[in-house]
């Protein structure tokens, strides 16, 4: 005989949960993290919150340091700009009158001493007056194969250098050029002021306690200034600058994190100086 198996119509097992699965412990651990869970998303959305205003409250600070610095080099560059405009307008310049040589300006040089070493050029870059330097004529620079003063001819008004070797080993400048025109209008030579980079940093650079660096950078991104450990790093490139430009060009206010030459990561902000190829680092 062959039998069959039958299963009873209705097959439908209940399960449960095992009593006691849900514990007093359970249900009241589960309450409590009903009740904290939206708390601690509260909180850390503040923290969040706190965080990005503590980030923006320090760039501002160091976006005003930057502003701050640039408007005392922008003042200090538009005063030698008006004095040398005022000098290369006197009728004994215009005529480039060498014997003597302008005794007004000689005694503006003595009275204002970082306007010591004012050179008076011609066409061909030869040194017709030299003012309060012994008045030694100072070798004759090369058209053509000078920067500075190429382009101070060039232009039709005040001009700075980028930063190059002084006379001295070891010594860095920048040179400050106004045109000379004589009555007529026409070109006829070039006023210099050499400026030792190393003494421009102590007048204009504040002093700080490393926490905060302050520096300034030429066109060609190199350091003019730094207020930390500027004999190390003048002339020298600024690893920062070019990092600040692409910077300046995504936010406005060229405000970004960087590496810099100490390997730290600061916080900078980048300011341009109007009228010259420099930028303020902050």
């Amino acid at each position: 005989k062959h039998y069959r198996a039958q299963l009873p119509l209705n097959t439908t097992k209940r399960w449960s949960l095992p009593s006691g699965f849900m514990t007093i412990r359970v249900r009241l651990l589960a309450l409590v993290m009903a009740v904290l869970l939206p708390f601690a998303v509260i909180l850390a959305v503040y923290l969040l919150q706190e965080a990005r205003e503590a980030k923006d409250k320090a760039f501002e600070t160091v976006h005003q340091a930057a502003i701050t610095q640039r408007d005392a080099v922008t003042l200090f560059l538009n005063g030698h700009a008006n004095a040398l405009a005022g000098i290369a307008a006197r009728p004994m310049i215009a005529a480039l009158q060498t014997q003597p040589c302008d005794p007004f300006v000689l005694a503006y040089t003595d009275f204002h001493h970082e306007y010591a070493g004012l050179q008076v050029r011609d066409l061909q870059g030869n040194s017709l007056c030299t003012y309060n330097a012994g008045h030694k004529k100072n070798a004759p620079v090369k058209p053509g194969a000078t920067p500075w003063f190429d382009r101070g001819l060039a232009a039709n008004t005040f001009t700075v250098s980028n930063a190059h070797p002084g006379p001295k080993k070891g010594d860095w400048e920048i040179v400050l050029t106004y045109p000379i025109n004589n009555r007529a209008g026409q070109r006829v030579g070039l006023l210099a002021l050499p400026m030792d980079l190393l003494e421009l940093n102590i007048a204009l650079m504040p002093v700080t306690d490393g926490d905060e660096v302050y520096s300034i950078s030429d066109a060609n991104g190199n350091f003019l200034m730094r207020s930390v450990d500027p004999q190390e790093w003048i002339g020298k490139p600024d690893p920062v600058s070019a990092k600040a430009l692409l910077h300046k060009n995504r936010n406005s206010k060229g405000l970004f994190t960087a590496v810099g030459p100490k390997g730290i990561i600061r916080m900078n902000a980048v300011l341009p100086i109007d009228g010259v190829d420099w930028r303020v680092v902050v």
